[in-house]
């Protein structure tokens, strides 16, 4: 059974208010005040900080709440597990990886393998907030993250390519990368694994979106390798993303001079989760 000062500091996280939080809890300021009082002491830690009237986080605290949404996932866990239920693992995936690999792997996997776990598709900074949470118990990301946060397992490197439509003007030539600033790029929206990639690799050469004569956001490959195929316009992804296109003459790979870019698919989970076995097992059916 968890100790109700922590449910005292989920709520104030989620009220951003102590006084929000002791109407919701049902008990008096004091007592909430007490109940992070005795936290902080116990940690040596100050875990809240307030402007203008509204409560954040300090960096330990936000460490106490990744803990503390872990611990809630824990016993929820812990309870259906003394209760013999079977636990159906929730796990999180990226549109590219969705989209683009999981079919393959999930044609490969035997059906009553299928009933053991549950795919959310989201952008990489979406799903490492719900494992965080506790919303998921792990995910399936290309994107950027934070390493001492999660326990993670590389599944899968590919490359990272500049696409653009067949008849392109800098299709099958070689060319340098500034050359492509003449051209729109099409983007990914905030937050995608395929913009924080792009996004690092241009601040790494002293570039940015601005470089570029224009700059659009798609949510979707599917709309952006369409847009490519009716414009003048560039865009990068992974190479099995567009194979097929380029496969069937509507779209090409750019060759770019002195770029070389190949970006590492990973299995993240929480480092304290209960189900750390369940989900290798489960990730020793995709790889």
């Amino acid at each position: 059974m968890l100790d109700p000062k922590v449910f005292t500091f989920l709520k104030i996280v989620e009220t951003q208010s102590f006084t929000k939080a002791a109407d919701e809890l049902g008990l008096t300021q004091p007592a909430v005040s007490q109940h992070i009082s005795k936290l902080e002491q116990h940690y040596h830690q100050k875990l809240f900080v307030t402007s203008n009237r509204l409560v954040s986080l300090t960096p330990a605290g936000y460490l106490f709440y990744v803990y503390a949404k872990q611990q809630i996932a824990n016993e929820k866990l812990l309870i259906d597990q003394l209760s013999l239920k079977k636990t159906k693992l929730h796990i999180g995936a990226t549109l590219s990886i969705a989209d683009y690999y999981l079919p393959d792997i999930l044609s490969r996997m035997k059906e009553e393998n299928l009933s053991e776990f549950e795919i959310q598709v989201g952008n990489t900074q979406t799903l490492l907030e719900k494992v965080v949470q506790g919303q998921l118990d792990g995910a399936l990301v290309e994107g950027l993250f934070d390493q001492s946060q999660f326990e993670s397992i590389k599944i899968h490197t590919e490359k990272f390519l500049g696409v653009v439509s067949r008849h392109h003007p800098l299709s099958d030539y070689p060319v340098n990368f500034h050359d492509l600033f003449t051209y729109p790029l099409i983007l990914r929206e905030k937050g995608s694994g395929t913009r924080d990639i792009l996004d690092h690799y241009l601040n790494l050469q002293n570039y940015s979106y601005k470089s570029f004569k224009e700059c659009y956001e798609f949510g979707s490959f599917v709309l952006i390798k369409q847009a490519l195929m009716n414009s003048q316009a560039i865009s990068f992804m992974y190479e099995n993303v567009a194979k097929q296109e380029v496969s069937d003459g509507k779209l090409s790979f750019l060759d770019i001079q002195d770029y070389q870019l190949s970006h590492s698919f990973y299995f993240v989970y929480s480092k304290n989760t209960l189900k750390k076995e369940n989900l290798i097992k489960l990730l020793k059916q995709f790889v």
